[in-house]
């Protein structure tokens, strides 16, 4: 079963898939209105935020880039995931030739892949929520695949933050992680 998220004018913008559903309890209210008790699997627990977020969504699809940059830590991976199930896909216009990811708000993992979706597919855009993900939007079907040229502007904000990350790779940094991805599917990376 497919669980949908509406917008105000009733157009599905989101889904959640849910699995081995079982009808626990069924009510019929005097106003025709029907509440329905479901147990069931989903392949995706939903991140505590995403449902204010599809809220807002649901309202107002992001139009302008960086509007995830005020969110607290912890509610950016609800936007990566609103952003993913959204499926929202307006690739910004390519700069001379590029894409242009902006370095200035990454602090985290998660501002990370919030601002890379922007810089691929604009404002409220998904381009991956790890490495294995970005790898696989690199390939395309979620934005544009490599080869491309992305410049990266305030790199080194990006960078500060990202190499003081953990990792489990001994001598390597997050941020050397996704650099080697981008490398290994051809992406030509500037540093700016």
């Amino acid at each position: 079963m497919w669980i949908n998220i509406h917008d105000a004018h009733g157009e599905i913008i989101g889904s959640y898939f849910a699995g081995s559903v079982t009808l626990e309890d069924w009510t019929e209210g005097p106003d025709l209105t029907v509440t329905a008790v479901l147990s069931c699997w989903l392949n995706v627990v939903p991140e505590r935020s995403a449902g204010a977020l599809w809220k807002t969504w649901s309202r107002r699809a992001p139009a302008s880039m960086n509007d995830w940059v005020n969110l607290p830590l912890g509610q950016r991976e609800g936007w990566i995931e609103v952003a993913q199930k959204c499926r929202k896909t307006s690739s910004p216009a390519k700069k001379d030739g590029c894409y242009v990811l902006t370095g200035t708000d990454i602090s985290d993992l998660a501002s990370f892949y919030c601002a890379i979706g922007e810089a691929m597919n604009g404002p409220g855009g998904y381009y991956g929520s790890n490495l294995a993900s970005l790898d696989d939007c690199l390939f395309g079907g979620h934005g544009p695949a490599a080869p491309f040229r992305l410049v990266w502007q305030n790199s080194v904000v990006a960078m500060n933050s990202l190499s003081a990350l953990p990792t489990h790779i001994k001598n390597k940094t997050v941020m050397d992680s996704i650099l080697e991805c981008f490398d290994r599917r051809g992406v030509t990376v500037e540093l700016a």
